[in-house]
């Protein structure tokens, strides 16, 4: 939380990065869940527009990895962790 993945926008036509904002959330989970959308998002939308500032695969595993243990942990305290790993047995 210390160091959030930046976010891709447009603005004036132009893909660009900004800081991840924090002001119109209380609390720590409205947090934790926007930057693990800001990850997915930037994963699955972000950076292909050959802006040189936007490839780091050391700081993309971190994140990454470090999300697929939160969203494990998020089914686990929520009691969804056999859906969130499709364990139905």
């Amino acid at each position: 939380m210390n160091d959030p993945p930046d976010r891709q926008i447009v603005r004036d036509g132009c893909c660009q990065w900004e800081k991840t904002n924090f002001a119109n959330f209380d609390s720590d989970l409205d947090k934790i869940v926007l930057v693990l959308k800001v990850i997915r998002n930037n994963l699955f939308h972000g950076g292909k527009n050959s802006q040189s500032d936007w490839d780091n695969p050391e700081r993309s595993a971190f994140l990454i990895k470090n999300a697929i243990t939160v969203l494990g942990d998020l089914a686990s305290l929520s009691e969804l962790e056999r859906d969130y790993w499709r364990n139905y047995y």
